[in-house]
C-alpha cells in the first residue's frame, strides 16, 4: 500500500512542472548556502531576501513570483507552514519589486498565409525534415494548435497518448480529421479534442495535400508519429528543437525577424485569419481549444480594419 501511496504522490505533478520545481528549490538551497540562511522552515525576513536577489537576476516579476511559488509548494510538500508567504511584510515587498521591475512581454507576430506560402516554396518537400515541416506548419496553423500537440521536447519524451500518432488523423474527402487526447489545457486523457481541417484553396498550404504527402514519403504503423525521420529501419520521433531550427532558417530567408516569430505566431495567425474571416468567437475558441479568453490578445487586426469603428462613425456625421 505504501508503494501506491508513493506512485499516486509521484503522479500529482507532470514531469515538466516536477522539474521547474527541482531547479526552483535548487537555487533557493544555493542562495540559502551562501548567505548561510536555515532554508527550512521559512521564514519571512529570508523570503524578502530572496525575492531581491532573484528579482536582480529575472527578466520578469513574474519569474520571481514563479521562484517564489515553487518554495512555497516545497514548504507544504515538506510539512512547514506557509504562514511566512502570507505576511504583510513579505507582500509589500512583491508589490515594491513589482513596480520597480515592471516588464513588458514582447509578444510573438501572427504568421499570415503570405508568409507560410513563401516557407513552404523553399522547401525540399522530398527531404524528409521539410517534408514534416511542411505538415507541421499547415496543421498548426490551420488547427490553431501548440507545438506539444504535434511534437515533444525531444525524441526520448515522445508520448503516444500526448503527441499526435498516424491513429489519429482521419483522412477524409474533405479533408483531415485531427483527433487531440491530450493539450496543455487538458492533462487528464479525459476528452477527444477533434479538430476538422478542410483542403486549402492554395495547394501549397493544404493540410491534407502535406500529410498524404508525408505519409507517403515516410511509411509508418497506425502507431508510428506522425513527425519522425526513419533511422536505421526505425521512426525516430522528431524533437521540437530540430524542427524549430529548421523553421528559423526559414523565417531568416524570407526577410522575417525570428526573434518575433515562433511557432506560436502559427497559432496567432490562424486565429486572426478566422476572427477576419468573421468566424464567432465561441466556435474559434473551441476550434484552437483555449480554456480562458486569453486567446482574444492573439488575435491581431490588419491596420485597415483598426479603423472601421472611427470610419463607421464618420459615415453617419457626414451621412
Amino acid at each position: 500500500m505504501q508503494k501506491e501511496v508513493k506512485l499516486a504522490k509521484g503522479a500529482a505533478f507532470r514531469p515538466g512542472t516536477y522539474s521547474n520545481l527541482k531547479s526552483q528549490l535548487n537555487a533557493y538551497h544555493i542562495f540559502c548556502v551562501y548567505y548561510k540562511f536555515r532554508p527550512f522552515p521559512c521564514i519571512k525576513d529570508i523570503l524578502c531576501a530572496y525575492a531581491c536577489f532573484l528579482s536582480k537576476s529575472l527578466s520578469s516579476f513574474s519569474s520571481v513570483k514563479n521562484y517564489i511559488s515553487g518554495i512555497k509548494t516545497w514548504s507544504q510538500l515538506f510539512g512547514f507552514t506557509v504562514e511566512p508567504f502570507l505576511s504583510t511584510e513579505f507582500k509589500l515587498t512583491l508589490r515594491g519589486l513589482s513596480h520597480k521591475n515592471q516588464h513588458v512581454a514582447v509578444s510573438k507576430l501572427p504568421l499570415l498565409p503570405t508568409h507560410l506560402i513563401d516557407i513552404v516554396r523553399l522547401l525540399n518537400i522530398y527531404d524528409y525534415l521539410d517534408a514534416c515541416l511542411w505538415c507541421f506548419l499547415t496543421f498548426a496553423f490551420f488547427g490553431m494548435l501548440r507545438a506539444s500537440n504535434l511534437v515533444s521536447r525531444s525524441s526520448t519524451s515522445f508520448n503516444s497518448r500526448e503527441q499526435l500518432i498516424r491513429d489519429n488523423v482521419v483522412v477524409s474527402e474533405k479533408g483531415i480529421l485531427l483527433l487531440l487526447k491530450w493539450s496543455k489545457t487538458r492533462q487528464n486523457h479525459d476528452y477527444t479534442h477533434q479538430v476538422s481541417l478542410c483542403c486549402s484553396v492554395e495547394p501549397s498550404i493544404c493540410p491534407a495535400r502535406a500529410y498524404k504527402h508525408l505519409v507517403s514519403l515516410i511509411p509508418g504503423d497506425k502507431n508510428a508519429p506522425v513527425f519522425a525521420l526513419p533511422v536505421h529501419g526505425k521512426l525516430l520521433p522528431l524533437s521540437r528543437s530540430v524542427l524549430l531550427n529548421r523553421f528559423r532558417e526559414l523565417i531568416v530567408l524570407v526577410g522575417l525577424d525570428p526573434s518575433v516569430y515562433s511557432f506560436h505566431s502559427l497559432r496567432h495567425g490562424g486565429a486572426t485569419l478566422a476572427t477576419k474571416a468573421g468566424i464567432p468567437e465561441i466556435l474559434l475558441k473551441h476550434h484552437g481549444d483555449w480554456r480562458s479568453d486569453c486567446f482574444q490578445t492573439y488575435i491581431k487586426q490588419a491596420s485597415v480594419d483598426m479603423y472601421r469603428v472611427t470610419s463607421a462613425m464618420n459615415y453617419l456625421i457626414g451621412s
